[in-house]
């Protein structure tokens, strides 16, 4: 008859009554409780039947003698709040690591004012790293970089693509470079913002790997294309009369640029992995913990991620930069020279204007490369400082959560400033993005047209049409595959 009582009542307060002691007895009586109010009393302990309690949600044992936790509530699964300030609890070194993770894995809500002023440290950080203020200007600017790049980027591929015209060698490359950028703002973007946003990995491990993996791997892909159209670049206006390159080769390029863009980052998503911290855990405004999750590189020694961090700054930064600067060096010193007096007045005429247009494209590329340049510079010095520059742990906290977004955007920044600097240097590409915006993209793939009748001389073009009427018919002529005097970047070789 008194089971069948006990069994009923779910919640209990003994709360001040100056309690010292609580036998088995009294949780093996009042199995089905759910609330347990013990504050006020003058426990220390508790007994070991409280583990047995599965159906205990919340239990108060504040303002106690307790001096360690007791150990018995961490089998209990369905526990969800304890409440333990005011007491002298001082040490949890008699707590496994398992023990420790009850307080992060099942959300438990407690008060960390007094609890975990112990010798492990255990440290409790805001679920979300920013005021209201600073976070929503964060999301504005990333939102705004991930607009312009998936505009912009399907804009470049859709106008390479649609115009037979402008499936140049270099707009292959430039394709290319915008297909990565593409991949950098979908898949990683969104990823980084959120873990800017808040304390911690908020993702699962394939997450992590992916986000790591793509993120590298496009990276590396964008720049070994920047080194390409430099190389291409160099060899067309430095050495005109070498054999070109056709764009059969430039696809069999960019097979190869991927596929050492992804090798080069397997290391870390084999690394890449998701743990739990079991000395740290988040709390949010309602004063209830979470667990808390990272996404790092699990290298076996502390030494082989400095050296691999090393060998990425060199290989997708420090030695494609170099070569770039290289090439362009040559490039420019080869068109310090105008191009030598021709006696027909007309071709000499022609020969100038194909000499400014061939520099104005040059000044594309390079305006792209040097903008991929500053644009990652922070990011990379931000990495090699974590690894190399002894930090302290205060120090680590301030670059983590406000100098990394920055320089996260910043590099994500270049991803969509690339469409415009194309629309800025080259007419087909802003008659191109004109057409698009006016709402004229032609979706009837119409046959293909002739070529438009030139003599070339000496790696120069000169056009045999021109008219008043050019700049008036310059979205039909993009939709139907005819060009204008304004050269293609391919008519520069």
């Amino acid at each position: 008859m008194i089971r069948s009582c006990t069994d009923n009542i779910q919640k209990i307060s003994l709360a001040n009554n100056q309690i010292k002691a609580l036998s088995n007895k009294f949780f093996l009586t009042f199995t089905q409780l759910r609330e347990v109010d013990l504050q006020g009393n003058v426990l220390t302990t508790l007994p070991e039947a409280v583990g047995n309690m599965q159906h205990l949600i919340s239990i108060d044992i504040s303002k106690n003698k307790l001096t360690v936790f007791p150990e018995r509530l961490t089998d209990v699964s369905s526990l969800q709040h304890i409440s333990v300030e005011g007491n002298q609890i001082t040490d949890l070194e008699t707590l496994s690591p398992m023990d420790l993770s009850f307080f992060y894995s099942e959300n438990i809500s407690i008060n960390p004012t007094t609890f975990f002023n112990d010798s492990r440290n255990l440290t409790f950080l805001p679920f979300y790293q920013h005021s209201l203020a600073v976070a929503s200007v964060i999301i504005l600017a990333y939102v705004l970089i991930f607009l312009l790049c998936m505009l912009g980027n399907i804009l470049v591929c859709f106008i390479v693509l649609k115009n037979r015209q402008m499936r140049t060698v270099t707009n292959i490359f430039i394709l290319n470079l915008a297909i990565s950028d593409l991949l950098v703002g979908i898949l990683c973007l969104p990823i980084t913002l959120v873990d800017n946003l808040i304390t911690g990995w908020p993702f699962d491990v394939v997450i992590c790997k992916m986000s790591g993996l793509v993120q590298g791997a496009s990276v590396s892909a964008s720049v070994f294309t920047l080194v390409a159209i430099a190389v291409e670049r160099f060899r067309c206006i430095v050495y005109p009369f070498q054999r070109k390159l056709t764009r059969r080769q430039a696809i069999i390029t960019i097979a190869f640029i991927w596929a050492l863009a992804v090798a080069i980052m397997c290391p870390s998503a084999v690394t890449l992995t998701v743990s739990q911290d079991v000395l740290h855990f988040t709390v949010d405004e309602h004063n209830v913990t979470s667990p808390l999750y990272t996404c790092w590189e699990a290298w076996p020694d502390q030494s082989m991620r400095k050296i691999y961090t090393t060998v990425l700054f060199s290989h997708i930064y420090l030695a494609p930069v170099t070569v770039i600067v290289i090439m362009y060096t040559r490039i420019a010193v080869k068109l310090v020279k105008p191009p030598a007096s021709i006696r027909d007045a007309h071709a000499e005429d022609e020969s100038r204007r194909v000499f400014r247009r061939k520099l104005r494209v040059v000044n594309m590329l390079l305006m792209v490369a040097l903008l991929f340049t500053v644009s990652w510079l922070p990011l990379w010095i931000l990495m090699l400082l974590t690894d190399y520059g002894n930090l302290s742990a205060a120090q680590l906290d301030l670059v983590a959560v406000y100098v990394f977004p920055f320089a996260h955007w910043l590099a994500f920044f270049n991803s969509s400033v690339n469409p415009i600097v194309y629309g800025y240097f080259n007419e087909n590409f802003r008659r191109g993005f004109q057409a698009a915006f006016k709402m004229g993209l032609c979706l009837v793939d119409e046959p293909p047209q002739p070529r438009r009748n030139g003599t070339w001389k000496h790696n120069r073009v000169f056009a045999d049409r021109d008219g008043p009427n050019a700049q008036g018919n310059g979205r039909r002529e993009f939709c139907s595959g005819q060009q204008r005097d304004e050269l293609v970047l391919e008519d520069l070789d």
